[in-house]
């Protein structure tokens, strides 16, 4: 059941901006939606401040980032949002600079917003580059429900054909995306895609909290979706059709894509 707490109009703002952006696979739409729901609800804010959070739920998703840090440490540090998020994101940490942040102040200042928590000075530029929306300059632009939507697709789109042409995608899921023919599979696909594609996210225990609170909520939005579909005079895509997020070709280890324009995701 999805909660009442999550945004109904902001809900069906994501969906026709993925939907637009080629996204119109029932069960990766459906997932990614799921996902989105268990990440923010739908609902828009920068990342929440951790000074309200237990010690034993901090270390359980920032794990290695605060683990030199006393469990009183901890507490102090979480009273104090800049100087925390300077801990697990900052510029002078491995996952900071990954994150691209390579100034005091960035890892604060680029925390996670919009409806996928997008996160990292690097993420925001791609992102930006993207859109043509000025996130590094101004990251709360992320705050808005249009802009948040726009990005959270091109996110998706542009996440999963990198991961596409990078293999990581099938490494990751062990899926193909011409496999996403059921609901479990959207899911995995929505979640893996925020996370990065990580090979080895059963051993990762924030990734499987989050693939099952999405599996609990995906055959809802499963249902809002085929009645969007439905009321659109639409068919879903059925996945057995070619998706046409296909690499041109391959010269010289240089992957030539389709343009955003003509790209879909089946």
């Amino acid at each position: 059941m999805i909660p009442k707490s999550f945004n109904t109009d902001n809900i069906a703002l994501v969906t026709s901006e993925l939907r637009s952006n080629g996204i119109t696979n029932k069960y990766l739409l459906s997932g990614i939606l799921a996902t989105i729901g268990k990440e923010t609800g739908f609902n828009l804010r920068p990342e929440d401040s951790y000074s309200g959070t237990s010690v034993s739920r901090i270390r359980f998703v920032f794990k290695d980032r605060v683990a030199n840090l006393s469990d009183s440490d901890l507490i102090k540090l979480s009273k104090d949002d800049y100087k925390f998020f300077e801990k697990v994101y900052g510029y002078k940490t491995n996952i900071g600079q990954r994150l691209g942040n390579t100034k005091e102040g960035e890892g604060y200042k680029y925390r996670g917003r919009g409806f996928n928590g997008l996160t990292g000075k690097a993420n925001y530029l791609t992102q930006q580059n993207i859109t043509g929306l000025k996130l590094v300059e101004t990251p709360d632009l992320l705050n808005i429900p249009k802009n948040a939507s726009k990005v959270l697709a091109t996110f998706y789109t542009d996440t999963i054909k990198k991961g596409v042409a990078s293999g990581k995608l099938q490494s990751s899921t062990g899926l193909k995306i011409t496999d996403i023919d059921t609901l479990e599979k959207g899911v995995r696909v929505g979640v893996l895609t925020t996370g990065g594609f990580p090979k080895n996210y059963k051993n990762t225990p924030i990734l499987v909290e989050g693939m099952n609170k999405a599996l609990e909520y995906a055959p809802d939005f499963l249902d809002i979706v085929q009645e969007k579909f439905t009321r659109s005079g639409e068919l879903p895509v059925d996945n057995k059709n070619i998706v046409n997020l296909i690499l041109l070709g391959i010269s010289f280890g240089v992957l030539v894509f389709i343009s955003k324009k003509f790209i879909s995701l089946n």
